[in-house]
């Protein structure tokens, strides 16, 4: 539960330092404590760089975060091009979708001109928890 709050609600500045500390005091541990640690640890730096660099998130957590978490692995979407192939691009909860945007845009597609792209994302029902 520690590596979901690590990723996604910031602490605050003055909590960080402790909170890391302690994480990598675990993450010296090894076992599967050692090793959820060690992945909190690695959230909680990417998102206290995010957050620096953005706004604070505005929504909760979806199940695919929870999902990933449970795993200690980042999480992939999948995008459906113009061609018809498919291209995934790794995220974390503090993506936006300027974000994904550009790899898409220029890695997968490999537009001149961008201005004209549009992206959406679909998701099939057993990931929303529906089926």
């Amino acid at each position: 539960m520690l590596a979901a709050y690590c990723g996604v609600f910031p602490p605050t500045d003055v909590f960080l330092p402790y909170l890391g500390s302690f994480l990598l005091e675990a993450a010296a541990i090894p076992t599967e404590v050692g090793a959820f640690a060690r992945y909190a640890y690695d959230k909680l730096k990417l998102l206290a760089y995010r957050v620096r660099q953005k706004e604070n998130r505005q929504y909760p957590p979806s199940m695919l975060e929870f999902e990933a978490n449970k795993e200690r692995r980042q999480i992939r979407v999948w995008f459906t091009l113009p061609s018809g192939s498919d291209a995934a691009v790794q995220i974390d909860p503090v993506s936006t979708a300027a974000d994904v945007f550009t790899p898409l845009t220029t890695k997968a597609v490999r537009l001149n001109d961008p201005s004209e792209f549009a992206i959406y994302e679909v998701y099939p029902a057993s990931k929303l928890g529906t089926a």
